[in-house]
């Protein structure tokens, strides 16, 4: 894994995350300035992560929207999904659109590491 976008306006998540790509040496991008779709989908090409992590507390409501757009244009790009909402309807939904990983917050930093970590070995095993 090269490269990682958080797409949040969580400080803590980003505080988290910079020292994580750190650890597992990737370069790290953090992505705060609009919420606009379009605006996220432009910084998503433009940084070619090959790991996305997408706040859905700084995106909402228009996650699902937003998420469908990303994959239709790379399929094969590996997102994290964190959200503060744990209703099944919205589980539901953004599985069946296809991320890694489904998250709700709170995360420890343990945890996070951990999911990055498999990201990272799984995209490792994928030829492109």
């Amino acid at each position: 894994m090269s490269k990682m976008l958080l797409i949040s306006s969580d400080f803590n998540l980003n505080s988290s995350l910079k020292k994580l790509s750190d650890e597992v040496k990737c370069d790290y991008c953090f992505y705060d300035k609009s919420e606009d779709p379009l605006d996220i989908i432009s910084e998503v090409l433009s940084t070619n992560a090959r790991l996305i992590i997408l706040d859905d507390d700084f995106i909402a409501p228009a996650s699902a929207k937003l998420l469908e757009s990303i994959k239709k244009v790379k399929s094969k790009l590996s997102i994290i999904f964190i959200t503060s909402d744990s209703s099944l309807e919205l589980g539901r939904t953004i599985n069946n659109i296809g991320v890694k990983f489904y998250l709700i917050k709170p995360i420890s930093e343990e945890n996070l590491r951990e999911f990055i970590k498999s990201v990272r070995t799984q995209n490792q095993e994928q030829i492109y």
